[in-house]
C-alpha cells in the first residue's frame, strides 16, 4: 500500500504516451503545478475549521480508545476478537482500497476533458495525502502506537498508527467527488469509507482516535482538491508549449470567452 498511490501517476503517463514522450517537461510541469496548488489550498482556513471541529472528537476518541479496543482483543490469550473473518479484512484492505484509488484513473482515462482534469487532480490529491500521512506517522508518540494485534508480537510496540492512511485516502476522494458530483457518487463512496473504518477498528489496525485523525486529514485534503479543481474550471486562460510549422519552439495561448 505504501507505494500504490504512485501507480496513479504511472497510469496517467501511460495513457498520454504522446504527451509524455514528446513533451515530458510540459507534462511533468502540469503534475507539479497540481501538487503545489493542492497543498497551497490545504494551508487555509478551511483546514483550520476541519481541525477545530475534529480536535474535540479526537480527544473523545483518545479517551475511548482502550475501552473500544478491549472489545476486539483478548490480552490474556493475545488473540483478536474480530467480528469478521480475516478474508473480509483483506478484502477491505486490498480490493476496496485498490478500487477507490482506481477512480481517479478511470476519470482520467475515460472521461471528457473536464473529467480527465478532475481525475488528474484527484490523483495528485492522493499523492499529497500519502506524503502528509507519512510525515505524521514518523512521530513516535503514544497517540501513534498501534493497538495490540494477535497477528503481531505481544512483546513489541508498533508505531505508525496515526493517522490511518486508508481512511485518509477514502475520505479525501469521498469529499472531493461528493462535492463535484453530488450524493450519487457520495453515498456509495461514504459506504465504502465506513466499511474501511469498521474493518480497521475490528481488525485492530487502528484506534478510534487514529481513524478520526485520518478522516480529518482526508477531508481537509478533499476540500483542497475541490478548490484546485475549481481553479482549473474557472481559469479562462490556457497555454501549451509546442512547435511551429518549421519545427521551432512555440507557445500557444488561448482565452475562453
Amino acid at each position: 500500500m505504501r507505494y500504490k498511490p504512485f501507480l496513479l501517476v504511472a497510469l496517467c503517463m501511460s495513457q498520454q504516451a504522446d504527451a509524455w514522450w514528446q513533451k515530458p517537461t510540459c507534462f511533468l510541469r502540469t503534475l507539479l503545478h497540481d501538487l503545489v496548488d493542492i497543498n497551497t489550498q490545504f494551508i487555509s482556513w478551511d483546514t483550520v475549521k476541519v481541525g477545530l471541529f475534529l480536535v474535540p472528537c479526537y480527544g473523545a476518541g483518545r479517551a475511548a480508545d482502550k475501552r473500544v479496543h478491549h472489545n476486539f482483543y483478548f490480552p490474556e490469550r493475545h488473540e483478536n476478537n474480530s467480528c469478521f473473518y480475516d478474508g473480509a479484512h483483506r478484502f477491505m484492505d486490498q480490493v476496496v482500497v485498490a478500487g477507490l484509488l482506481s477512480l481517479p484513473v478511470g476519470l482520467y482515462l475515460f472521461g471528457d476533458d473536464d473529467r480527465s482534469m478532475i481525475g488528474r487532480v484527484c490523483a495528485m490529491g492522493i499523492i499529497s495525502v500519502w506524503g502528509a500521512k507519512n510525515v505524521f506517522k514518523q512521530w513516535e508518540h503514544d497517540g501513534c502506537l498501534r493497538p495490540r494485534n494477535g497477528n503481531f508480537s505481544r512483546h513489541e510496540t508498533y508505531y505508525g498508527g496515526c493517522p490511518s492512511g486508508h481512511v485518509a485516502f477514502a475520505t479525501c476522494l469521498t469529499t472531493a467527488l461528493t462535492v463535484e458530483y453530488g450524493w450519487g457518487w457520495g453515498f456509495p463512496l461514504s459506504v465504502l469509507s465506513g466499511g474501511l473504518i469498521v474493518s480497521s477498528i475490528d481488525g485492530n489496525r487502528h484506534f478510534v482516535s487514529q481513524i478520526i485523525a485520518g478522516a480529518g486529514l482526508g477531508i481537509a485534503y478533499g476540500i483542497a482538491v475541490h478548490k484546485s479543481i475549481c481553479n482549473h474550471q474557472n481559469n479562462p486562460w490556457a497555454w501549451e508549449v509546442g512547435t511551429d510549422d518549421q519545427g521551432g519552439p512555440a507557445l500557444n495561448v488561448s482565452y475562453a470567452f
